[in-house]
C-alpha cells in the first residue's frame, strides 16, 4: 500500500471519530445552552443531512475542484464544523457546525473513494480473488 492509501484511511478514521464522538458531546451542549432533548436532537439531524446534501452535489464539487482540492476542502469544512460545535456562541451555530461535519466528511469520503478507484482500478473490483 502506498502513503496515499494510508492517508485516505486516516482521513476516514478522522471522520468516523468525529461522527462517533459527536453523541458524547451533546450533553455538554445541552448543559451549556440549556436546551431540551428535541433541540439537541437537531444536531444529529443536521449531522445526517450533510451527507444527504453532498450526495446530490458532491459529484459537481469534485468535477469543479478536482479530487485533491475536494479532499482538502472536506477536511477544512469538518474542522470548521468542529470549531463551531465546540465554540459556537448559540445553538444555530452548533447545529450548522454539525451539518458542516457531515457535509465535509462526505465530500471528502466521495473523493477518497474515487481517487483510490482511479489509482488501483481493477484491483479494487477483484478483492475476493
Amino acid at each position: 500500500m502506498t502513503g496515499w492509501t494510508w492517508s485516505g484511511y486516516l482521513l476516514y478514521g478522522y471522520w468516523s471519530y468525529l461522527w462517533a464522538g459527536f453523541g458524547a458531546f451533546i450533553p455538554y451542549l445541552r448543559s451549556e445552552f440549556q436546551i431540551d432533548y428535541a433541540t439537541a436532537a437537531l444536531h444529529f439531524s443536521a449531522l445526517a443531512m450533510g451527507p444527504v446534501v453532498s450526495g446530490f452535489c458532491g459529484d459537481k464539487i469534485i468535477r469543479s475542484l478536482g479530487l485533491s482540492r475536494t479532499i482538502l476542502s472536506g477536511v477544512v469544512l469538518m474542522l470548521a464544523g468542529v470549531g463551531l460545535v465546540v465554540a459556537g456562541p448559540n445553538v444555530a451555530s452548533t447545529i450548522g457546525g454539525a451539518w458542516l461535519i457531515g457535509f465535509g466528511g462526505n465530500i471528502m469520503s466521495q473523493s477518497i473513494t474515487t481517487s483510490m478507484s482511479e489509482r488501483f482500478g481493477e484491483k479494487t473490483l477483484n478483492w475476493h480473488s
